[in-house]
């Protein structure tokens, strides 16, 4: 992780700086939460909001989390939610964990929103003590597994889900 921190840094001068998101900024976490869901083409069940302001003050709230935003233009950017996880059977080590990285269509063009958020993220998962990083997410467009590759991130199991219409 080290490794990924320094290449993370090289040469970015005047990029935007994470920080820790708090209670102010948990509106605007919970519509970036949407509008990536909407993106994806998943359904915004109604009381859909409610839950991810609980599940986001949840995780404000919660020790080895953090939710960190970028600020660009006086409004959030982009956020990325990430966490130690515990050790498991294949890693004899706590992992930190990206949960969700999201970032505004519109600041996406040169990758700055999503570096600095990542650059945050790496820092706090190596505070923490991890030394093995993991992101969990949906990487069903090429152009973003593409992306997660460049930092070395790389496939190893492929999670399926099964939604149960009623």
């Amino acid at each position: 992780m080290q490794r990924l921190l320094r290449l993370l840094s090289r040469g970015r001068t005047g990029e935007p700086a994470a920080r820790a998101a708090t209670r102010e900024d948990l509106d605007a976490c919970v519509s970036l939460a949407l509008d990536f869901c909407r993106e994806r083409g998943r359904r915004v069940a109604p009381g859909a909001r409610a839950r991810v302001a609980r599940f986001a003050a949840a995780f404000l709230a919660a020790e080895k989390a953090r939710i960190l935003v970028t600020e660009e233009a006086g409004r959030i950017a982009g956020m990325i939610w990430c966490r130690l996880g515990p050790a498991d059977l294949w890693d004899e080590e706590p992992v930190f964990v990206v949960d969700w990285w999201y970032v505004a269509p519109e600041r996406r063009l040169n990758g700055r929103t999503a570096r600095a958020l990542l650059r945050g993220a790496v820092a706090f998962g190596l505070a923490m003590g991890a030394r093995k990083a993991r992101i969990c997410a949906d990487c069903d467009s090429p152009l973003v597994a593409r992306y997660q590759r460049t930092f070395g991130f790389r496939p190893e199991t492929v999670n399926l889900v099964l939604t149960v219409e009623e």
